[in-house]
Formats: structure tokens, sequence, C-alpha cells
């Protein structure tokens, strides 16, 4: 390795890889490989047309299947990330550390720094991948209304208020939001329109879309003092 920081190598920070990688190349070939060696007296090209070539084995029939390993948290929605793309692990494991074994279609997940598989999935263009058996009991079948429905039940609340669930969906690409969305849009649901839509406006202009924000800003009937819907007056606009 000195020989090789001292060479090719030195003084070559921040040059563009493909550079350095055919000077590294051109280095090996014209210099490393013809010099005499220090301790055998020889010179390495002479030595592997001579000795070493004929020894070679044949290279494998298919191509050696590259693995990326990663230490990850598991997120509280009983996920773990990995280059964008979420996978599940069983949700007793929420908190802890895992690792990654990903290969070009497949990931696998151990638990800990133990070789205790937790996880498989193959890879997809999907940004989530969730096993139904990781989830508790409870969850499989809330697991089913996902992003579209909420969605879609914003939009029967009002265009202002789909709006706010989209920004708060996409501003949440790893960590699901989902919760959040949900608590957010069946208490708005219990509003009438009129000040459902504008205290999701306020929520807009003023940046906080928290549930806790919104709650309270119904509770002390702020869109009705900013929006003078002083004749609105609670319930269902079902």
């Amino acid at each position: 390795m000195k020989y090789v920081r001292n060479g090719p190598l030195k003084a070559r920070d921040g040059e563009a890889f493909d550079v350095v990688q055919f000077a590294l190349a051109r280095w090996t070939a014209e210099v490393a490989n013809r010099r005499v060696h220090g301790s055998t007296g020889r010179r390495p090209c002479d030595v592997f047309a001579e000795e070493e070539r004929a020894s070679l084995g044949a290279l494998p029939s298919t191509a050696v299947e590259r693995v990326w390993w990663k230490k990850a948290k598991v997120h509280p929605d009983g996920h773990v990330a990995l280059r964008d793309k979420l996978f599940s692990v069983p949700w007793p494991l929420i908190g802890q550390e895992v690792w990654i074994r990903a290969t070009t279609r497949r990931v696998s997940i151990f638990q800990g720094d133990s070789d205790k598989g937790v996880a498989e999935h193959e890879r997809s263009d999907r940004r989530r991948t969730t096993d139904e058996t990781h989830l508790p009991a409870g969850r499989r079948e809330l697991r089913h209304r996902g992003r579209e429905v909420w969605e879609d039940r914003a939009e029967l609340v009002g265009p202002v208020t789909a709006a706010l669930v989209r920004g708060i969906f996409d501003a949440s690409p790893v960590v699901s939001p989902l919760r959040r969305v949900q608590a957010i849009v069946t208490h708005l649901e219990r509003y009438p329109r009129e000040r459902a839509e504008a205290t999701s406006q306020l929520a807009l202009r003023v940046g906080d879309n928290s549930y806790r924000w919104i709650k309270h800003a119904l509770a002390r009937a702020i869109d009705v003092v900013s929006n003078g819907l002083e004749g609105v007056g609670d319930g269902s606009h079902r």
C-alpha cells in the first residue's frame, strides 16, 4: 500500500475517479510489473508469464453478485430504510438496530450483531415493501388503508385539506406520517366543510401541519376569527 500511495496515487486528491483509475492501470502495466522486485530479483511480469499464468483457473460462468451491508435502526412504523426504499421487520424490533444485507435481487435483515435472520424481501421498484406477518394483529387490516385512502377522504373534506395532506406525505419520504394524517383527517371530518377548509388553509399559511396545532385551532375557533366564519357552527358536514 505504501508503494502505491507514494507512486501513482501521490498528490491526486480531488482528481476525477476515471482519471486516477487510468493512471493507476498505466502505472501498473508500465512501471510496477516491469521493475525488478527487491525480494525476488525478478520482474513481476516475467514471473506471471513463466509460472503463474498456467495455474490460473477459468473465470466463473456467472458474475459474482454484489452485496451491500448497512446498519440501521428500525423506524417507529416497523420499517428500515435502504437507498430511499423501506422494508418491514417484525414489529417487536421497533427502535432496535439491525443489519441489512442487500443484493440486486434480495434484502435480508438480521437482528443486532447476530446472524439471526428476521426478514427477507424481494427488491422491487416499490417505495415500501411490507410483510403483513411483521405487523401487530390489530394493524394488519389498517395497512390497506394507506396514503390513497386518506388522500381520497381529504378530498371529500375539500381541496385545501387535500393539498395539506399531500404535502404532509410528500415531506416525509422515509418515516410514514400515516398516523398523523389519520388523526388530522378524522378530526377535520367532524367539522363543517367551511371550518375544516379554513383551518387547513391556516395550517398551510403558518407552516404548522401538526395534529396538535390543527386541533388547537379548531378548539379555539382561530379559523373563525381569521376568516370571518362566525355563522358556522360545529357538527359534521356529511
